[in-house]
């Protein structure tokens, strides 16, 4: 028997066939199949024999549920975000038809004016690549809205970054204390004993 799985990712079906796993092949199938070795075999598409496919090794644990990793239930249904790579598609269509604005608009939130991606950012359904390189054609032609828009997804790669690197500035500050600083905190406190001392001395000559 010949079994079919489907696997639906977007809109996009993948089916894989699933060959028996033990047959006696008849003569005819055999040399054919012998061939087709012979011939390193080949596959159209995405059809896979069950051979081909890697065994799940044993004591493989499942994969965890979103709630294990963290992930609480959100709204994203009640703020019609469209979820997905398809969402981010839907979204990232729609912001260019306004992204020539995005500098005189993206400050006004009763205005439709940014383009709405930054969570498929944040969970890849949309490639930053990409973005980055429709606004930089744009901005080649002139676009003064593509530029903004993209020294935007700069700064955010850039502090995604400090905070990979820095993990620190969670809960402190990026800047450590440099020591033109530390001696100004020190000169400081050191002001502070001598106007101290020069009160005191001033109590004593009242």
């Amino acid at each position: 028997m010949m079994g079919n799985t489907a696997v639906n990712n977007n809109n996009v079906n993948k089916n894989v066939n699933i060959a028996p796993a033990a047959s006696t092949p008849s003569p005819a199938a055999g040399s054919a199949s012998s061939s087709s070795s012979a011939s390193g075999g080949s596959h159209s598409g995405s059809v896979l024999d069950a051979a081909a496919l890697a065994a799940k090794p044993d004591g493989t644990p499942a994969m965890p549920m979103l709630a294990a990793m963290g992930f609480e239930t959100t709204n994203l249904e009640a703020m019609k975000l469209p979820t997905g790579m398809s969402g981010g598609a839907q979204l990232y269509k729609e912001f260019l038809e306004r992204i020539d604005l995005y500098e005189d608009t993206r400050n006004f939130p009763a205005v439709k004016g940014p383009s709405y991606l930054s969570t498929h950012l944040r969970f890849g359904t949309v490639s930053i690549r990409k973005l980055a390189r429709e606004a930089w054609q744009r901005m080649q032609a002139g676009s003064r809205g593509a530029e903004v828009w993209l020294s935007e997804l700069i700064w955010r790669d850039f502090y995604h970054q400090i905070l990979h690197h820095h993990p620190r500035v969670v809960s402190h500050c990026f800047k450590r204390l440099t020591q033109i600083e530390l001696s100004l905190g020190d000169s400081l406190h050191h002001l502070g004993q001598v106007s101290a001392q020069m009160q005191e001395t001033a109590g004593v000559f009242a």
